[in-house]
């Protein structure tokens, strides 16, 4: 092409290399230029800069972080300043024990994230059930079998158990056949998903919206939660740090102890510091939680016993829903309750 266009450049095909040589050149000169103190307080240099910073944050969407090897750049000199170790640089980059010295202008591998070309094989669908959850993109609702009913089985029970109340919002989960899912560095392989929270009111959210600790509907949060932690289904949970004191009342009034919830709960120990528990906190998690699955077994699927087990946390009886608590709350529900075995009581005396 380049022998071609400049013998005879007439055609089309040369007309727009010439154009976008001649674009290289240019950004190629001003980049030396704002390497200058004098100039690099300039506004196109301010400019070309933050066009290379969009350009490096779309390259690491996937999960793949890029370097741009600067003159006479050998391996180790790379390695050492992205902070790898020479041996994981020719790893990434294909490179044999003989290479060191490196291509000027050239990009290379300099970081792979851990979910790096992770697959989704044999997923299903998270369709919606009318009354019980919503999906918000269909395209991104396809995930592992085991993670699909453990999801479905804990929102119809949290559902069956108060009918009235809002269903639950699903976010993200993966796309069909895996891969990578912008903006997410995780949601790959079937295992991941965004929750929302359920919120009090009878106003139905269509996307997941931001929850505080005063519209946080905690019991039905905890029980949705309780479901899948019981068979030990969840690996780790995202949740803010400012809704978690109030699921940790919610599970304290279910019945569960300190002691068991010092596993389960980052708090009340502080935010600034990094937990191993299942609850942990993570910036921007305050409209949704982020789960990530875990295989209980080998096979990977979930059995009938851990669905009974999950029907038993959520606290599913015979009887029904209580409509009484749907519609007028914790403490209206008691009210009526104690109304109504007053009406049903034998009269005694006068009245």
């Amino acid at each position: 092409m380049t022998r071609r266009c400049r013998k005879r450049g007439r055609s089309a095909a040369c007309r727009k290399w010439k154009v976008e040589r001649k674009r290289r050149l240019a950004r190629y000169r001003l980049a030396r230029k704002c390497r200058s103190r004098r100039h690099r307080s300039s506004r196109a240099c301010r400019k070309l800069r933050a066009q290379v910073r969009r350009q490096q944050r779309a390259r690491r969407i996937c999960g793949v972080g890029r370097g741009r090897a600067r003159r006479r750049d050998t391996v180790h000199r790379m390695a050492r300043r992205f902070r790898i170790s020479p041996e994981t640089f020719r790893r990434y980059n294909k490179l044999s024990k003989r290479t060191r010295r490196l291509r000027r202008g050239r990009w290379y591998v300099v970081y792979k994230s851990p979910f790096h070309n992770v697959r989704l094989a044999g997923g299903v669908e998270l369709a919606p059930v009318a009354g019980v959850l919503k999906v918000q993109r269909p395209h991104r609702a396809w995930g592992r079998p085991l993670m699909v009913e453990s999801l479905r089985t804990a929102a119809v029970a949290v559902q069956r158990a108060a009918a009235l109340q809002p269903h639950l919002i699903f976010g993200d989960l993966s796309k069909k056949g895996g891969g990578c899912l912008p903006p997410h560095k995780s949601h790959r392989g079937g295992m991941d998903v965004d929750v929302g929270y359920y919120h009090l009111g009878g106003r139905q959210r269509a996307w997941l919206d931001h929850a505080s600790p005063r519209d946080l509907d905690a019991d039905r949060t905890w029980t949705f939660l309780s479901a899948l932690l019981r068979p030990r289904l969840l690996q780790y949970a995202f949740i803010d740090y400012s809704l978690q004191p109030a699921l940790y009342a919610a599970a304290r009034r279910a019945g569960e102890t300190p002691a068991s919830l010092r596993e389960v709960f980052q708090y009340p120990r502080p935010k600034s510091q990094s937990h191993s528990t299942i609850i942990r906190h993570l910036q921007g998690h305050a409209d949704h939680m982020h789960l990530r699955f875990r295989c209980p077994t080998p096979s990977c699927t979930l059995t009938a016993a851990d669905k009974q087990t999950m029907l038993q946390a959520a606290g599913v009886r015979r009887g029904g829903p209580d409509e009484r608590r749907q519609r007028f709350g914790r403490r209206h529900a008691r009210a009526a309750r104690l109304s109504a075995t007053r009406r049903t009581r034998p009269l005694r005396g006068h009245w």
